[in-house]
């Protein structure tokens, strides 16, 4: 195992409560991959390689879009004392080369091979279990999405990514087939507490564990919260219904 003794200073990140996938075990497995593959790079190349896999999913909020590049700027910050300006330019360098997009700009270089490859490396390894194993952690990541819409925007994402990375395709056949049919589990947990408070987080934290996913669902009539639904559990679906729970659910079934 890699020591992750120096990764302290950011474990609070990497451990935030809505990440599934994007954790501190995505990084730990990432570090492990890059020392036994890429172990003929020179030393300072391991170092900022290293660097950039400890920072580049800092900051990771599934609804936004500019997840890297706010991490190039707590890298920056954090790393004023123990990396040089040139460093932090290739460090931040090799983050930007983490998001999707930049898959087909054309660079191959040694290093940005490494950590794509460190960072997709199921994909690369045509490892359709761990592949499904990681569908059902990004699904609890965007809990917040409707999960219609979530399979959709899922499979252009993974179509268009299994392209660029070659992906066999009869794994891409196997894994969209599994998405596509898959029938997830989903509760709704009735809300009108006034306020929502430890006891009913922790109902909630209990069903999360028995299903791939909670809405919150709360009347839009004669409900109004000190705090609403969607500023406390902002990685969440938050629906309003009108009339019966029931009638909702048939709804939500149809």
């Amino acid at each position: 195992m890699v020591n992750v003794t120096g990764m302290l200073d950011v474990y609070d990140y990497y451990s935030q409560p809505h990440r599934y996938y994007h954790n501190e075990h995505h990084i730990r497995d990432m570090l492990n991959l890059a020392h036994k593959r890429y172990s003929d790079l020179t030393e300072e190349d391991m170092k900022l390689l290293e660097y950039a896999i400890k920072y580049h999913d800092v900051i990771y909020d599934p609804r936004r879009q500019d997840n890297e590049i706010r991490s190039v700027e707590v890298m920056r910050a954090n790393c004023k004392h123990s990396l040089t300006d040139t460093e932090r330019d290739r460090v931040a360098d090799l983050i930007m080369a983490t998001v999707p997009a930049s898959y087909t700009d054309g660079r191959n270089s040694t290093m940005i091979e490494a950590i794509r490859y460190v960072d997709c490396s199921t994909l690369y390894h045509d490892d359709l279990p761990k592949m499904i194993y990681n569908f059902h952690r990004l699904m609890k990541e965007f809990q917040f999405c409707d999960y219609i819409d979530f399979i959709k925007g899922h499979l252009d994402f993974f179509r268009a990514f299994a392209k660029v990375l070659r992906v066999d395709p009869t794994v891409q056949e196997y894994y969209i087939q599994y998405v596509e049919s898959y029938k997830p589990r989903i509760a709704v947990f009735a809300l009108s507490a006034n306020p929502f408070h430890i006891g009913h987080m922790s109902v909630l934290e209990q069903a999360e564990r028995v299903f791939d996913k909670v809405i919150i669902a709360h009347p839009n009539e004669g409900y109004d919260p000190l705090v609403r639904a969607e500023d406390i559990l902002p990685f969440h679906q938050v629906v309003g219904f009108n009339g019966l729970l029931t009638d909702f659910i048939e709804y939500l079934q149809n």
